[in-house]
């Protein structure tokens, strides 16, 4: 399945004045719980379309397609092609950009806090299994950490401090775009990184480039981590996650979960191979494990060449230069983008002279903390006693005024929040 957002040029009042059909035969009180209870009992098998928020002259809404069915194209021109004849509604604000099941899923809730439609049906033609896993607390909760995201659009960035045979791969699929009708996957990766957060970081950028080549067609990236040895034995939904992502990619980390031994995984790791040849051709399978702890890989990547190619990359590491423009690019990426600038600054903080990714991504992490004392509260101190949110210079701006005046940064801001109310009740 494809789950989409867009922007509508649209709002409740145009939709009442210029509609084609009568919108009390499909919602006798809500014009937008007409017009989406029109699209659904009027789109083609397998697919969705609401509307599920109004801003003012503009309207925001979701679409979902089955890709086996249905090309983007295809399902692109049906729904523009309703909204026009039978809404009047000509005008794309945003062309639909493509989002994760979650996101799919607050839409849909929004939808129905506003009475614009029922969940019901869109969950069974969307194929939302796991809707009752992520919104009502299931009883039988999964056995593995599911974690979903959609990569940036664009060619990879090929950072210094990559690994050189991971920069060489990039390049390889670069150059070779495929231009056939063969929507199968050549190859298969198994990527070797000191965290999560480095592994993740790599199949990001690897996947760029092989969307760019059109190699994949989709930018879901669905990651599977802290597996339990017994996964294999319950219903773990590990099949329809595949299906609903064919022509993207699924990650599995081969990381033991914590209280247990790699050997427990001989079963699952059998499990997991199944999976890969079931649907190797349909989904793109990337294997990743620690180098310091690799967990159950060596049960189950042995076995990988019997059925596909696998192509071995690992985290790379530089000197304190390509360290330096590694970070500014994570801070690029951040809600502290305005301070990339102070990456080579920052980096000064940190001792050593040859940095792996993970050392990088950790320090990031700390970055946070120290741009909010540079750049806002500088050498003002907090008076936590009367006028704690008072900077000492009555006639200037505070700090704290300093801090929430910046577009943006709500996790900083809620976290400051939590540290002057905790300190005023030690105080206190």
């Amino acid at each position: 399945m494809r789950y989409y957002e867009l922007v509508i040029k649209t709002n409740m009042t145009y939709v009442k004045e210029n509609a084609r059909i009568k919108l009390n035969d499909y919602s006798y009180d809500n014009t937008f719980g007409a017009l989406n209870a029109y699209m659904i009992k009027n789109m083609n098998n397998g697919l969705t379309f609401f509307v599920f928020r109004e801003e003012e002259n503009i309207t925001h809404a979701s679409f979902s397609f089955d890709e086996q069915m249905d090309s983007y194209s295809s399902v692109y021109d049906h729904i523009t092609g309703i909204l026009a004849e039978v809404f009047q509604i000509t005008k794309i604000v945003s062309e639909p950009d493509e989002i994760t099941i979650f996101r799919f899923m607050d839409n849909i809730n929004e939808a129905v806090r506003r009475d614009y439609t029922t969940k019901f049906k869109i969950l069974d033609i969307a194929k939302l299994w796991m809707w009752d896993y992520f919104k009502n607390d299931p009883k039988d909760p999964l056995n593995y950490e599911f974690e979903e995201y959609i990569i940036p659009e664009g060619p990879s960035v090929k950072h210094e401090i990559y690994d050189k045979k991971y920069i060489e791969e990039l390049e390889k699929i670069e150059t070779g775009t495929n231009l056939s009708e063969y929507e199968g996957n050549m190859v298969h990766y198994v990527l070797s990184a000191r965290s999560k957060e480095a592994a993740r970081d790599m199949t990001c950028r690897l996947m760029q480039s092989l969307y760019e080549a059109k190699r994949i067609t989709s930018r879901r990236l669905e990651m599977i981590s802290n597996i339990l040895p017994d996964a294999y034995k319950r219903r773990n939904h590990l099949e329809e996650m595949i299906e609903n992502n064919q022509g993207g990619v699924i990650v599995f980390d081969l990381t033991e979960k914590f209280g247990h031994s790699p050997v427990e995984y001989i079963n699952m790791s059998k499990y997991i191979i199944k999976l890969l040849k079931q649907y190797r051709n349909s989904c793109l399978f990337v294997f990743t494990y620690d180098m310091d702890n690799p967990g159950f890989s060596y049960m189950l990547l042995p076995e990988l060449s019997k059925y596909v190619m696998p192509v071995s990359l690992r985290e790379g590491k530089g000197n304190r230069k390509t360290a330096i423009g590694y970070m500014r690019t994570l801070i690029s990426g951040s809600e502290f983008s305005k301070y990339a600038s102070q990456a080579s600054e920052y980096m000064k903080t940190i001792p050593g002279e040859v940095f792996t990714q993970t050392d990088i991504i950790s320090a990031f992490d700390r970055f946070g903390p120290w741009c909010i004392n540079k750049n806002i509260f500088k050498t003002y101190d907090l008076d936590m006693d009367g006028g704690f949110m008072l900077d000492r210079d009555e006639n200037g701006e505070s700090a704290y005024d300093k801090l929430h005046a910046l577009v943006g940064l709500d996790k900083v801001k809620k976290e400051i929040e939590a540290v002057i109310a905790s300190d005023i009740v030690e105080k206190t």
